[in-house]
């Protein structure tokens, strides 16, 4: 009896206190006012695929040739100029939403998204407050939005006529429409405003799974499918219903009929160093930390210190579903490979966006951009 009950005592110490100690103390770190302090520096947990190599000094060589588009960008380390405008290249399935949120709710940035409502007859660019009930609210401020969309082209040619470069009236634009909008939207010309590019980048794999499953039931939307959400996502995999390599042709203007090639991706890639401030979906906590520092927002709405808005950051990115709910496809599934093979220029995006990702540390090494 002695010998058994000096082997559970020895039972209780090694594993059964630590592990009670350990469960009181995580749900004490996850209580409702939890400080949110993502470590921008910290990528442990996450595979590289390639080296994850420290620079001393960011990349700004101006590298092979363009699309015209690109003129009107600021390269990403040119320090920001009054009138700059950040352009979030709205992507779906990829986080745009919580990142719409926060902006938002938590920073009370005036945003031109899809979500404003635009005045019936359109006299001037305005922002206004989004009216909400009370079991809607999500954070210290009311979100403001510009009186008009941006999630269709004949919206962009709108703005294109209200000038809505260079008005000022919203403090960030969000649309999947990037060639079309900056193209249109800014110029080239030195001296004027420029559009500041960030991408949020998701594994291709992964994105168009969770794209499926919410295509499936998602009635409400213009593009809803009958046929597609009677499909198997097998039968998806290999239908002509997706978009494959959606990144690439979407930076190369490139048709659904026309193939990619390796020259397409490098020059894709040359567009992401250039232009984009890279953040990846895995990293989400830490991109969005990345995101407010590069334009200086961390600072200026004290994110660290305030309470109420670091608290406000926490529970919208802990309880939204940016991620998806769809059934999740394991990498040795057949359908995993179908959906991969087929998405190949994105995938090598993918792997250069998680390299670019750190490298990017670096245009924080200034006041000009918030660090």
């Amino acid at each position: 009896n002695t010998q058994k009950k000096t082997k559970k005592n020895k039972v209780f110490k090694k594993w059964l206190l630590p592990a009670a100690v350990f469960t009181l103390s995580t749900n004490f770190l996850l209580r409702d006012n939890r400080r949110w302090n993502p470590d921008p520096d910290d990528y442990t947990g996450i595979r590289m695929p390639f080296s994850s190599r420290r620079l001393q000094e960011y990349n700004k060589t101006a590298g092979m040739q363009l699309p015209p588009w690109c003129d009107n960008m600021a390269d990403v380390w040119d320090p920001i100029q009054p009138g700059d405008q950040p352009f979030f290249w709205y992507i779906p399935k990829s986080g745009g939403t919580t990142l719409e949120k926060v902006f938002g709710w938590c920073l009370n940035l005036t945003q031109a998204t899809d979500e404003g409502t635009p005045d019936a007859e359109l006299n001037g660019l305005q922002a206004y407050e989004h009216v909400y009930e009370e079991d809607e609210i999500e954070g210290p401020f009311t979100p403001k939005f510009a009186n008009i969309k941006t999630n269709t082209l004949e919206w962009i040619a709108k703005l294109k006529a209200l000038n809505f470069g260079s008005s000022g009236v919203a403090d960030l634009m969000m649309s999947q429409y990037l060639v079309t909008a900056i193209g249109n939207l800014w110029d080239a010309e030195v001296g004027t405003p420029k559009a500041r590019g960030v991408l949020m980048f998701r594994h291709p794999v992964k994105r168009t799974v969770d794209q499926f499953y919410y295509r499936q039931h998602a009635t409400w939307e213009e593009t809803f499918d009958e046929e597609m959400a009677k499909m198997s996502l097998a039968e998806y995999a290999k239908s002509d219903k997706w978009v494959e390599n959606y990144y690439t042709r979407s930076l190369l203007s490139l048709q659904y009929n026309q193939t990619v090639t390796k020259y397409h991706v490098d020059v894709a890639k040359e567009i992401m160093r250039r232009k984009f401030l890279v953040n990846v979906f895995e990293w989400y906590d830490v991109a969005i930390v990345r995101i407010e520092k590069y334009f200086g927002w961390w600072n200026s709405m004290d994110v660290l210190n305030n309470v109420t808005i670091n608290n406000c950051h926490y529970k919208i990115i802990e309880k939204s579903d940016h991620a998806g709910t769809g059934p999740k496809v394991p990498d040795d599934e057949t359908i995993y490979h179908t959906i991969l093979i087929r998405n190949w220029a994105d995938m090598e995006l993918y792997f250069y966006a998680k390299n670019l990702f750190p490298d990017q540390r670096l245009l924080l090494g200034s006041n000009s951009f918030g660090a």
